[in-house]
């Protein structure tokens, strides 16, 4: 029984009413991508097996070009509100109609990673958390590289759609790793 509590998708509370995200099943890619990002710890209490690092930009510009998309009619609200959650769970931008976005894009992660060691994370590079620096106040480091710990099935998602730039920084690939 508490297998099936865990499983269950993220309810929020909404106008004084409980709203399923995911009920009905969502039709568009956009929707599923949004709910996967949500298929976080904090949220469903399930546990993935792997996390992936997005430089924090991009995970804010895909969030406002989600945003932007035009999905089924009866998708739009979940898609807002989805939206709305994973940028206060990162912290970022709270999108709205008429910011401005770009396509995302291939996943560049290269800002994240050694030149010449393409696997091994910067010195600079931090989680986001979204917590003030204690000893400042300031809310982020200007020496640092912030990235957001996304699900993996967000970033395969993200990859099969959007691709990745590949170590050359020229070529995108679409497949998943072996």
């Amino acid at each position: 029984e508490e297998r099936k509590k865990a499983a269950q998708p993220p309810i929020r509370r909404e106008n004084g009413s409980m709203q399923n995200l995911y009920t009905p099943p969502p039709t568009s890619m956009t929707l599923v991508a949004a709910l996967l990002l949500l298929d976080n710890p904090l949220f469903t209490k399930t546990k993935f097996d792997r996390v992936y690092l997005l430089p924090r930009p991009y995970v804010q510009n895909w969030i406002l070009w989600a945003y932007h998309q035009s999905v089924p009619n009866d998708e739009t609200r979940r898609l807002q509100l989805a939206l709305r959650m994973a940028s206060e769970y990162f912290r970022l931008t709270m999108p709205k109609l008429g910011d401005d976005f770009h396509d995302p894009g291939p996943i560049d992660c290269s800002t994240l990673a050694e030149e010449t060691r393409p696997l091994v994370l910067k010195e600079n590079v931090e989680v986001w958390d979204g917590k003030e620096n204690e000893k400042t106040g300031e809310e982020e480091k200007s020496d640092l590289v912030y990235c957001c710990a996304v699900p993996e099935r967000f970033f395969e998602l993200l990859r099969s759609v959007h691709g990745v730039l590949c170590e050359d920084l020229k070529s995108i690939t679409f497949q998943g790793a072996a």
